[in-house]
């Protein structure tokens, strides 16, 4: 095939470099500066409830670590679990990023009751779905 076979129209763009530019412009360098700064304050915020009981050796022999959201039946479930199939069930530790305070408030009074590690992590200002990973960090 020479160029002279090719249709007239398959090489002209549909639309032009600057709508092209137009819609896919870089982030704002504010929008992203406010991002990482927000980021950085959630990761060094400490958590604002912590009942280790003493157990402070459990962060470092820790195995398990659960992360807790508005879910109290599923942890009460869990930790059923973690009970009964692993033999090292006392390194089991609760994150609690919960939004609700009724929630966080059964959360924690079930971990209180099993005797289970808890932590409440600060409050995440940042987007919904970004708030499990943030937690695990």
């Amino acid at each position: 095939m020479v160029a002279s076979d090719a249709p007239g129209d398959v090489d002209q763009p549909r639309i032009t470099v600057a709508e092209w530019e137009r819609l896919n412009r870089p982030p704002r360098r504010e929008a992203l500066l406010r991002y990482h700064w927000r980021v950085f304050c959630f990761l060094r915020t400490s958590a604002p409830v912590s009942e280790l009981q003493g157990r402070e050796q459990a962060f470092r022999d820790a195995i398990i670590a659960s992360v807790a959201f508005n879910r109290p039946d599923v942890i009460e479930w869990q930790i059923h679990l973690v009970r009964r199939y692993l033999a090292e069930h006392d390194s089991y530790i609760v994150f609690d990023n919960s939004k609700k305070d009724e929630a966080r408030e059964a959360i924690r009074d079930l971990c209180r009751r099993q005797h289970v590690p808890y932590v409440a992590l600060p409050r995440n200002r940042l987007v919904v779905s970004r708030s499990h990973g943030q937690a695990l960090n």
